[in-house]
């Protein structure tokens, strides 16, 4: 039975009509759902952290995430159940909520991520200094949620071979689909026009995880060899180097603004799991200059959509590519980028993959 063919309800420890959740992301995914059936929409009410997650928290000299712990993460999925158990549903459809699937929900489950607790805390800075204990419980949970999820839908190569290398799930279990973007052009692209002057973007709203200081020190390499200027969004040091000017967060109209009329999307991210930001870009029609991390290369293809460099040669691989770039080629992949995005980095194509996921059971009476 193919999933969109049950009853379907849709969870998600985020809001899921709020636009700015999960980096953007919730509410067109679940505006993608709402095209291919008729979901019911799960409201689960908030649940504290657990009383000894808390406490551990604030002991402990090293980083706890309270949210994947075992004692946390059994609260959340009970009240998940408790409201599971007044619906009519016979499907569920899980949006990154791994931590709320550790007791079984009763239902086959399609689980929606863009990484495992294996992998980021092997590559997030926010995960170098995780105590012991949390490090073994995060790897519970995520273990537990994988026993009560039946298919997995996951927006990079990077996930599912983390999923499959260190949790153990089947790959016939696992989907790769691309998320669609956060943000996307208001009316029809205007051709892009590169002019003498280089123009780099690099939206940065964590400095240290964009491995900002990469990106400024290419820029004042560059600036030596041709006419270049960098914007960056978000976070900033104080001090820039010349050619370069910070404009703070912006709003999605003023961002895709940006994107419209930058000529390349700097990446030298040190860590980058679905990389919204990059999905942005590429729908606008921005190529991307992106280091191979995480799920990037799902996402940026070489020479398509932009250009991939090795994470242990960014700076020097960078300069170099930088360098030699010219308009011509940069309105070339301005173009292959928009249409490979239309075709493989949208919604709709994400919604056709969930419609062919089959579930055992789902039209089954439970």
């Amino acid at each position: 039975m193919q999933l969109v063919d049950a009853p379907v309800g849709v969870h998600s420890a985020w809001p899921l009509r709020d636009p700015a959740a999960w980096s953007g992301v919730i509410a067109p995914m679940v505006r993608a759902i709402e095209s291919v059936c008729e979901p019911e929409l799960l409201e689960v009410p908030p649940v504290g952290d657990a009383l000894v997650d808390r406490a551990r928290a604030r002991l402990s000299p090293r980083t706890v995430l309270p949210s994947h712990s075992r004692a946390t993460a059994q609260r959340r999925s009970a009240a998940l159940g408790r409201v599971l158990a007044a619906s009519p549903t016979r499907a569920l459809v899980s949006l990154a909520s791994s931590t709320d699937l550790v007791l079984d929900p009763g239902r086959p489950t399609v689980q929606v991520t863009d990484a495992t607790f294996d992998a980021v805390s092997a590559l997030y800075p926010l995960y170098a200094d995780l105590s012991a204990s949390s490090r073994r419980q995060g790897r519970w949970v995520e273990r537990r949620a994988a026993l009560h999820t039946h298919h997995y839908l996951v927006a990079s190569v990077w996930a599912r071979d983390s999923l499959v290398g260190d949790i153990g799930v089947p790959p016939f279990r696992v989907t790769v689909a691309p998320f669609g973007p956060a943000i996307t052009p208001k009316g029809p692209r205007p051709p892009r026009a590169p002019g003498d002057v280089l123009r780099l973007l690099l939206v940065a709203r964590d400095w240290e995880r964009k491995n900002g200081a990469a990106a400024l020190r290419v820029l004042s390499l560059l600036r030596h060899l041709r006419p270049v200027e960098l914007t960056i969004v978000g976070d900033a040091p104080a001090e820039l180097p010349p050619g370069a000017r910070a404009v703070g967060p912006l709003d999605a109209a003023q961002l895709s603004r940006l994107y419209a009329h930058s000529d390349l999307l700097l990446e030298p991210s040190r860590a980058n799991a679905s990389g919204v930001v990059i999905t942005d870009a590429l729908t606008h029609g921005l190529p991307v200059l992106a280091v191979d991390a995480g799920g990037v290369s799902t996402l940026v293809r070489h020479g398509v959509g932009g250009w991939l460099v090795d994470p242990g040669q960014v700076e020097g691989q960078m300069l170099a590519r930088l360098v030699r770039l010219s308009p011509q080629r940069l309105a070339q992949v301005s173009a292959s980028a928009a249409e490979d995005a239309a075709r493989r980095l949208s919604w709709k194509a994400w919604a056709q993959q969930l419609a062919a996921v089959t579930l055992p059971g789902a039209g089954a009476a439970t």
